[in-house]
């Protein structure tokens, strides 16, 4: 025995939701097309030396520790120079990102000691805007993965509930 479908849910179903995957997949193309963009422009970014002043591993604790536990993230401050101006930067990379363990931390931590020189890429547009290491993390190919997938099962779901809505009348 079928069960018939009231048309409103048909509705929903085969018009509306459809629509609302193919909008969140184009919101996640459109985020990760943006921070890939991003992070190639680094490439063609100013280049000058530059040295550690600090390195150490900061503990972060989001809401309240009966649920989560601490991330961990390697705090890196440098320091460089553009024409007579000094500057100090504490970006890593364009996908700075936190470690669920601190050994994780660490080890970019023991990559870059205090006093160590160091390659500094700036925005000359903007010479407050720093890395140490420029290209493209792998957040961006996530958000496109996600976006593309989203993108697809709301082509999926309407063509799937357009044949079914067929089958029914």
């Amino acid at each position: 025995m079928r069960h018939a479908i009231s048309p409103l849910v048909k509705v929903l179903l085969s018009r509306i939701l459809p629509w609302v995957f193919v909008l969140i997949g184009g919101v996640f193309l459109y985020s990760g097309n943006r921070e890939m963009s991003s992070a190639r422009s680094m490439a063609d970014w100013a280049r000058t030396e530059g040295h550690i002043i600090s390195s150490s591993v900061e503990s972060i604790q989001y809401g309240s520790s009966l649920i989560t536990s601490p991330t961990y993230r390697a705090l890196i401050v440098y320091e460089y120079r553009s024409g007579e101006m000094v500057f100090h930067g504490t970006r890593l990379s364009f996908g700075d990102h936190a470690f669920r363990q601190a050994a994780d931390a660490q080890a970019v931590v023991n990559r870059y000691p205090v006093g160590r020189a160091v390659t500094v890429y700036y925005n000359p547009f903007n010479v407050t805007e720093s890395v140490l290491e420029p290209g493209s993390p792998w957040q961006p190919y996530v958000a496109l993965g996600i976006g593309g997938l989203f993108i697809l099962v709301g082509i999926c779901l309407a063509v799937f509930m357009r044949r079914l809505m067929r089958s029914e009348n």
